[in-house]
């Protein structure tokens, strides 16, 4: 007599003290099923840029920035998490009240960790509570409904405004090559963390080469909304947008990296200064207003931040003054 299968108990996982992250805006003009309410819908105030993390992570939506391996994501993506997480500036997120980050790393020993966040300047008098860390945790596949839900509740427990995943291969229990792995990982954990309002930044590992993309299924490619390509230069890093859904992102990033006092990262280049050249590049009108300069970077699918092109403008227009010709020599 063959002995009857038992059906698996799911698993359970018990976090006290959850919180609900308050619903988003969008949220608000729609039901339960998802139906778009039309006249609330157009209520809603239009938003061209909505940031979690300027120029890296559009609030709420779903990112993957890959590489071929040694290049440094983990790294780079640890500097930003700590920074943001301790409400300290970091690129051009200005500080402030410090973001509620949620950690999952499937890489790294405690060592590792510890030796990163020492080389950042870090010790145990820092501040992390914002910093959720889970180091080889021990969790469902994110391609199934249990999984789905342990991410989701993790998310909610430590109210959560990113979810970072190191790396998405780590993640998945089907094989990286086969697209339903990440349609499953988008049905029960992508979509559910977007629904809540959560970022999700995933890191990921490139093919043969970086010209060859994400390695495994270009499935991986259908629920993210910006996928940033990361490679090295003499200095620091690129970041190319190879998929940028809001055109407001924009195409390049470059990055230098220090190491002295501590290990940190910048900008390569000035950014009110690299307006004025493009602008030059573009052939504005010197004396472009604030206004007409927005919309022709708009036609230009060039993408700036207001804080900067006001600046730029003031510039390009006094230039061959001698104050403005400092900043150019």
């Amino acid at each position: 007599m063959v002995a009857k299968k038992t059906k698996p108990k799911p698993v359970v996982l018990d976090f006290r003290r959850l919180k609900r992250k308050p619903e988003t805006d969008a949220g608000e003009s729609r039901d339960e099923s998802g139906l778009i309410d039309w006249p609330a819908f157009w209520e809603q105030p239009f938003i061209p840029e909505d940031w979690l993390l300027c120029p890296l992570l559009p609030k709420g939506r779903s990112v993957a920035m890959y590489c071929v391996a040694g290049t440094g994501k983990s790294e780079l993506t640890l500097y930003v998490a700590v920074r943001a997480a301790m409400g300290l500036p970091v690129l051009d997120y200005a500080g402030g009240e410090p973001l509620e980050i949620v950690y999952l790393d499937y890489e790294m020993t405690e060592n590792d960790l510890r030796g990163r966040l020492q080389d950042m300047g870090y010790s145990k008098e820092s501040d992390l509570s914002h910093f959720h860390y889970y180091l080889l945790p021990s969790l469902p596949p994110l391609d199934t409904q249990q999984g789905g839900e342990a991410v989701v509740n993790i998310a909610r427990e430590h109210n959560a405004d990113l979810v970072i995943i190191d790396t998405t291969s780590r993640v998945i229990s089907g094989a990286e090559s086969d697209s339903d792995s990440f349609r499953d990982f988008h049905q029960h954990s992508g979509r559910r963390l977007k629904e809540i309002g959560v970022t999700v930044w995933r890191l990921d590992h490139a093919g043969k080469n970086l010209a060859s993309g994400q390695r495994g299924s270009s499935a991986k490619n259908d629920d993210t909304d910006i996928i940033w390509q990361l490679s090295r230069t003499k200095t620091g890093s690129r970041l190319y947008g190879e998929k940028r859904r809001q055109g407001w992102v924009p195409e390049n990033i470059y990055l230098s990296r220090v190491t002295e006092p501590v290990l940190s990262y910048t900008f390569a280049e000035d950014r009110v200064t690299s307006l004025v050249y493009k602008m030059d590049e573009l052939s504005f009108p010197k004396n472009v207003t604030v206004r007409s300069a927005r919309d022709l970077f708009k036609k230009a699918n060039f993408a700036v931040r207001q804080e900067y092109l006001a600046e730029a403008v003031k510039i390009r227009g006094n230039k061959g003054t001698e104050e403005s010709d400092d900043i150019f020599r």
